[in-house]
């Protein structure tokens, strides 16, 4: 079995039809796709939840999740992308069997604890209802949420303690690389799948081709797939913000994620 699956976050294109996203992964070699809930499938639309689904299956692509942009601090019923059985049926209706969430709209620090409470019994809430339908919640791992540091994302899921609620990563902005590897391996027990990129001093405005992070991507994807008592994870690696936002460059830093997957899965377990 892979170790790696390569794939895409559509929201990395969101000016292209998802006919195109789904043509341009299957000829780069990738495998899967996260679909976002803002602009390709939006929350409540189910028949084009259907539709895209479908067709990622039939070009031989998984739907590996639906990047919801549900957050536990919103008012609730006020909006249908803030009800979580819409968000629930709508990936239901794509196929996707991980849904991604956001842990609030402020950070760790700024979070009172009265807030952090709630957003831990809403998100424990959610995970029973996510997992009556077999599916599985996946944190966004960003700032500005309760996710923001290492420790309070550990802790975060330790207190929500819910088998259906696990968490996504992506480096952390302005982290060194040892930091962003220590954040990786905090969260390993509850890890779903990983957003990749290279950025730049700049942040997300300064988007890299992703071969200019391959010393630390290495060091990233190997912690993420070390052997556990069950042998090594399947997991997940999507692409996200390339350079430009450009479809064209999608075949060539896909290339550099395979010859990442096939460099880590050649190393002895």
């Amino acid at each position: 079995m892979s170790a790696l699956i390569p794939g895409l976050v559509s929201i990395t294109f969101r000016t292209e039809s998802p006919r195109r996203i789904i043509e341009a992964c299957r000829s780069s070699g990738l495998i899967a796709i996260e679909w976002g809930g803002d602009v390709h499938v939006p929350p409540g639309d189910l028949e084009t939840a259907r539709t895209v689904g479908a067709a990622t299956r039939d070009a031989g692509l998984r739907v590996t999740a639906y990047g919801s942009y549900y957050r536990f601090e919103d008012v609730m019923g006020t909006r249908p992308d803030h009800e979580p059985a819409t968000v629930l049926d709508t990936a239901e209706a794509l196929g996707a069997k991980v849904v991604r969430v956001w842990a609030g709209r402020r950070g760790s620090a700024e979070t009172p604890p009265e807030a952090r409470v709630a957003i831990v019994a809403a998100a424990r809430a959610l995970g029973e209802r996510a997992a009556a339908r077999g599916l599985v919640i996946a944190l966004e791992y960003h700032r500005n949420t309760l996710t923001d540091t290492a420790a309070s994302a550990r802790t975060l899921l330790d207190e929500i303690a819910h088998p259906a609620v696990r968490s996504l990563w992506q480096p952390p902005v302005g982290w060194s690389t040892d930091a962003t590897e220590s954040s990786l391996r905090s969260i390993l027990p509850y890890l779903s799948h990983i957003h990749c990129f290279t950025w730049g001093p700049g942040g997300s405005a300064d988007r890299r081709p992703l071969a200019e992070g391959t010393d630390a991507w290495l060091r990233y994807l190997r912690t993420a797939v070390a052997p556990g008592p069950s042998g090594r994870r399947e997991l997940p690696v999507l692409l996200e913000f390339v350079p430009g936002d450009d479809l064209s460059v999608l075949r060539r830093e896909a290339q550099t994620l395979r010859r990442w997957q096939a460099e880590v899965e050649a190393e002895p377990c």
